[in-house]
């Protein structure tokens, strides 16, 4: 701070000023702000369509996630693209789910997995967080992927690793808007997988007189967005600045008292 500034404060203020910066770094230490993401495309806003030749289908493929390949538990009607399978998609597909960070989100069906592997340089306190949501309605998925006769759409149960341990399970809700979950781990340098894997199947249906034809009956639906691996800001920092402020007004008050 600049001495000429100092000199010129009323008697009071610059202890008030002080009290008031120090509150402010306190309030910047309590919220401050993690390090830069450690994932690619936390917010799935890369992808490439599925099927070229139909680029505004839907149902896009994540670049920067790696993801099981689409199955099916067993046949379906051909309208059915998939039963298992983790997409890129808009979310209007899924109704008015508020609270994401942008138009697009990766969705998941049923039994299935996206994870990807980060790098960690510095051994530090790092957090997890992420968004997940599901489709407003049962009828609330995207149409041109199915055959919509007698689907509906559920909440998904999913669990959430990180190399290989269970951080935790976790169930997206049907009508549930974008819901923030975190944790906080300590990691050391290397390589760690983040992963998160669908725990639902769905039914189908079967009909005909030997069976012959089915179709989807339920789906388990989740959608996540802005999902991030960061470092957490040492709390020592904040600690050496409040520090400096107090010696700062210590010595005001020294200044004060010799004048006098």
């Amino acid at each position: 701070m600049n001495s000429q500034l100092l000199g010129s404060m009323p008697r009071g203020l610059f202890a008030r000023s002080i009290a008031t910066i120090a509150f402010a770094c306190f309030a910047c230490g309590a919220h401050a702000a993690p390090g830069p993401n450690l994932l690619r495309d936390g917010g799935f806003d890369n992808a490439h369509p599925f099927w070229p030749e139909y680029p505004d289908l839907g149902g896009d493929v994540l670049d920067d996630w790696q993801t099981d390949d689409r199955s099916q538990d067993s046949s379906t009607a051909g309208a059915d693209f998939f039963q298992n399978a983790v997409i890129a998609d808009t979310t209007t597909h899924y109704g008015d789910v508020a609270g994401g960070s942008g138009a697009s989100a990766a969705v998941m069906y049923n039994h299935a997995s996206m994870w990807q592997t980060f790098s960690v340089g510095a051994a530090g306190t790092y957090s997890i967080s992420w968004l997940d949501a599901s489709a407003q309605t049962g009828r609330s998925y995207n149409k041109s992927l199915f055959d919509t006769s007698i689907l509906v759409a559920y909440g998904l149960h999913y669990q959430v690793t990180l190399g290989g341990q269970v951080l935790g399970k976790f169930v997206a809700e049907v009508g549930q808007d974008f819901t923030r979950h975190s944790f906080v781990v300590d990691l050391a340098p290397g390589e760690y997988t983040l992963r998160f894997t669908g725990l639902d199947h769905g039914k189908i249906s079967h009909f005909g007189g030997a069976g012959q034809y089915s179709l989807q009956q339920t789906t388990h639906i989740a959608l996540f967005d802005d999902v991030t691996v960061a470092a957490v800001p040492e709390p020592g920092t904040y600690a050496l600045m409040l520090a400096g402020i107090g010696a700062l007004s210590v010595g005001a008050k020294r200044r004060r008292a010799h004048r006098g």
